[in-house]
């Protein structure tokens, strides 16, 4: 008998997250990221950061990349066989992802979707990062891999018509699925990770709104 569980993501996927910063924004670091970012004090378990001197009220507009994922060998165990999606399984989680946070920028308050690099138009990029694939705990091929996955999500923030980078969030979250006990294997519908992911994407949306608002950052 198959069973059925729920998808849920910790952290990033909490519920009415508080806004990235308190207000006034300060600087964490006086080192910048190689491309030229710097941490800022930020309330949520999100890391934030920002190019200093950028208005991002100057921009309106918003381009999505497809998302990307990037695989890591378990914490702990370097030597260990790095275990990967299939292609059909990491290609559908990317385009979910995607989905699910372009259906939530649809109803932002500041920005609207295009399609073409404009002077006032920003380009996310989301990047599924070292994403960790554990051992299920039995060889039952009917374990869903997503059951037993960590990774950090990452969004990058950058100018659409010069690439350079103006912000970014990243957030380490673990897939888990509950279950029933003595279960003989965990599994999840695709329409389960949808919903787990919605909360995620209004989170994204939230901080690309509250980044939006925020005056430029100097020393």
């Amino acid at each position: 008998l198959a069973l059925v569980v729920s998808l849920s993501l910790a952290g990033l996927m909490a519920c009415a997250p508080p806004p990235p910063a308190p207000d006034p924004v300060q600087f964490l670091s006086e080192l910048p990221t190689l491309d030229g970012l710097r941490p800022v004090e930020n309330v949520t378990a999100a890391r934030v950061f920002v190019r200093p001197g950028v208005r991002m009220s100057d921009y309106d507009e918003l381009l999505v990349d497809p998302f990307m994922i990037s695989y890591t060998n378990p914490r702990g165990a370097p030597e260990e066989f790095v275990r990967t999606l299939d292609p059909e399984t990491e290609e559908r989680l990317a385009k979910v992802l995607q989905e699910a946070f372009i259906a939530k920028l649809k109803f932002s308050r500041g920005f609207k979707l295009v399609e073409e690099p404009s002077p006032k138009a920003l380009r996310v990029q989301g990047w599924l990062f070292v994403l960790v694939v554990e051992e299920p705990p039995t060889e039952d091929p009917r374990n869903c891999p997503l059951c037993f996955a960590e990774v950090s999500v990452i969004l990058t923030v950058r100018h659409s018509e010069t690439a350079q980078a103006l912000a970014r969030v990243a957030e380490r979250t673990q897939l888990t699925c509950s279950a029933k006990e003595h279960a003989r294997f965990y599994t999840a519908r695709w329409s389960d990770i949808k919903r787990g992911v919605t909360p995620w994407a209004s989170f994204l949306r939230g901080w690309l709104e509250d980044l939006h608002a925020m005056p430029p950052l100097t020393d």
